[in-house]
């Protein structure tokens, strides 16, 4: 096998008004594009969802998402983040030299996904 550096460093915001720098922190990392993971809903219920894609909107972030993920995430919901990765921001992102963004919100099996896929 050759040797490689495997690197996948990880920000996580919590509390209060982190949403609102969501897109300039993207962009400040050299995000280009995102691709957004939730679970069942209830960031649509809550409003959340909105106010995410709304900040994407303002700093011109194109955004694909994968939604309901459920407790103890399936194989099949890796695989579907990683084509829906590799389809929507991937190809793009290369291309441009530019960063495709990986953001998980909500519960945890958002952030096992994408963990597990990439």
């Amino acid at each position: 096998m050759d040797n490689l550096i495997y690197s996948i460093p990880t920000t996580a915001f919590f509390g209060k008004g982190q949403i609102s720098i969501l897109g300039d922190t993207i962009k400040s990392y050299g995000g280009s594009k995102v691709l957004l993971a939730y679970g069942g809903g209830s960031i649509k219920k809550n409003g959340i969802h909105q106010t995410i894609i709304a900040q994407f909107a303002k700093t011109g972030l194109p955004c694909a998402e994968l939604s309901g993920i459920k407790p103890n995430p399936r194989v099949e919901s890796v695989e579907e983040g990683i084509s829906i990765y590799l389809e929507t921001i991937a190809e793009k992102a290369v291309e441009r030299r530019n960063l495709g963004i990986l953001t998980s919100i909500g519960k945890n099996e958002a952030l096992q996904i994408m963990r597990d896929a990439f």
